[in-house]
């Protein structure tokens, strides 16, 4: 079992020494266990080069069945750790920044006090990088917006509205309600988080393309290129809570736009109690927001 945990955990950071910090182990130990499970097998299972390792063509054949039962593994012993009285494990959650800034904070302090011995790892990236890290194993749970994935069990957090971000006094903080064909002669700054989702598909489905337009990085930086006239945006209500918005003024649109929030998982049966136990405390923490807001 030793073997597989240390190919999965190679394979999952790309990186022997990595692999071998996360198990608590040498680098030399994790390289023999998987020397002699390569040669228990009679073939190569990774590519071993200067910049890390990677799975040969065998190994990517072998490696869903090996991840699986190490998934199984940590289920056992959590399930094990449970029944005698101790709640322990790790949760490793993938998220997008505005969740990770406004939400996340506040969920693993409430999570923390009440599990002390539950280990929260946060991993910081895009949709589709949570959405492709659950499903390569990298993650137990992440947050995300809703998706038509049928390997995944996605549970609705919150609708956020998506709002347009002007310069202060441009022309088109005329509207309170921003129509969306006006976009057509203003450059666009199109935001990190929805580059390829929530924005684009509003912007799709009216029909409209900007005359020109920026691709950030950062959501705050498209706020920071509005804030100095280089463009409007469209950005979720999240992103501008709390944000010092001098210098910007924000509208509805006309055609309602929003994403929804939400926190997914693989299939329950690779579900580990931690993992349970974290999404349910989500769930808790966001109904008790909303009820607040």
């Amino acid at each position: 079992m030793q073997k597989y945990l240390a190919l999965v955990k190679a394979v999952e950071t790309g990186n022997l020494t990595k692999a071998a910090e996360q198990l608590g182990y040498t680098q030399s130990g994790v390289s023999h266990m998987i020397q002699a499970l390569e040669t228990e097998l009679g073939f190569p299972l990774l590519v071993r080069s200067r910049s890390g390792v990677r799975l040969t063509a065998n190994g990517e054949q072998l490696y869903p069945a090996i991840r699986e039962i190490a998934l199984q593994h940590t289920q056992i012993q959590q399930i094990a750790a449970e029944i005698r009285g101790v709640q322990t494990g790790v949760v490793r959650i993938g998220t997008f920044t505005s969740v990770a800034i406004h939400w996340l904070p506040r969920i693993m302090r409430e999570f923390r006090s009440l599990y002390p011995k539950i280990e929260l790892q946060v991993h910081d990236a895009s949709y589709t990088e949570v959405e492709e890290w659950l499903e390569d194993g990298k993650v137990d749970c992440g947050f995300t917006v809703q998706t038509s994935h049928r390997e995944f069990i996605t549970l609705p957090l919150k609708e956020d509205r998506l709002l347009a971000v002007l310069p202060e006094g441009h022309p088109l903080c005329r509207y309170q309600q921003l129509p969306l064909s006006e976009l057509k002669n203003e450059t666009f700054i199109m935001p990190a988080e929805g580059a390829h989702h929530d924005v684009g598909q509003i912007l799709r489905h009216a029909a409209v393309r900007a005359q020109s337009s920026f691709s950030t990085a950062s959501d705050y930086a498209a706020i920071a290129m509005v804030k100095n006239g280089l463009g409007i945006s469209i950005l979720p209500e999240m992103v501008l809570t709390g944000y010092p918005i001098s210098g910007v003024e924000t509208r509805d649109l006309a055609q309602h736009g929003s994403r929804i929030i939400c926190i997914a998982t693989p299939p329950l049966k690779y579900v580990a109690p931690a993992t349970h136990r974290f999404v349910t405390h989500v769930l808790q923490w966001v109904s008790a927001l909303k009820q607040n807001e």
